[in-house]
């Protein structure tokens, strides 16, 4: 009888020490595979300062923090910065962001290039600004003045007020102001609701509806996912004149 407990405790034990293996290979398994992918996911980091820096600069401090980083091109060369010196980055220095987070690097572009200024004018004011943007000009502010072409560009102007003429010589980057008819300037707009679908289009939409894009700011939110629209100024349904720019409030 007591051999036969004997036979008994010692299979048990032998399971006991099967199971015990197999979950302590699993754990191996786990933190050695699945922990790191999880903490580095949810980890965060402190952006570093890669403004005035070059790009094989901000090559080695990716590698040290393991980071996500972007390069972009400027619009327009800056003369007293060396070639591939970073301008500008976001999210901005010193924040706290997901490690997985990609950090966009503007970077001095290698030369001034110069463009034949496209004819835009008399062409409805969305497909003017779609032609600006696909050659990399900017689009500063439109003036509305009163004309029976409702929405048609009249004339094209740099910043200082002067006229710029189709097939004259632009440099790429430069700021355009462009000055559109409508029949009754003085009209009133509703402003639409902003929807989260519509921000890779915004301002070519805005545009259409002879509004304007305002400054688009980030904000960490807990209670949005990442792009998610937090707020609209001016609101949904106001009633505003011609030209008001929009201003966004997006979550990180």
């Amino acid at each position: 009888m007591i051999k036969f407990f004997k036979k008994i405790n010692l299979k048990l034990l032998a399971k006991m020490l099967v199971m015990k293996t197999i979950f302590f290979f699993l754990l191996i398994i786990f933190n050695s595979l699945y922990l790191p992918l999880f903490v580095k996911k949810n980890s965060e980091i402190e952006v570093p300062f890669f403004v005035g820096k070059r790009v094989e600069e901000c090559l080695e401090i990716k590698k040290k923090i393991n980071c996500n980083i972007k390069f972009i091109e400027s619009s327009f060369f800056q003369e007293k910065i060396p070639e591939g010196t970073i301008l500008s980055q976001y999210p901005k220095p010193q924040n706290l962001v997901k490690s997985d987070r990609i950090i966009t690097l503007t970077k001095n572009t290698k030369k001034q290039k110069w463009i034949l200024f496209p004819d835009i004018c008399e062409n409805r004011i969305r497909n003017a600004y779609v032609v600006l943007k696909n050659l990399e000009l900017s689009l500063n502010e439109i003036i509305y003045v009163e004309d029976v072409t409702d929405g048609v560009v009249l004339r094209c102007e740099n910043l200082l007020g002067e006229e710029i003429k189709a097939n004259q010589k632009i440099l790429l980057g430069d700021k355009v102001n462009l000055v559109v008819g409508l029949k009754n300037p003085s009209s009133l707009i509703s402003v639409p609701k902003i929807l989260k679908e519509d921000l890779t289009s915004i301002r070519e939409y805005l545009l259409g509806i002879y509004l304007d894009l305002g400054e688009v700011s980030y904000i960490e939110s807990g209670n949005h996912t990442s792009g998610d629209i937090i707020s609209q100024n001016p609101t949904p349904r106001k009633k505003v004149s011609p030209g008001t720019k929009i201003y966004l409030i997006l979550a990180k």
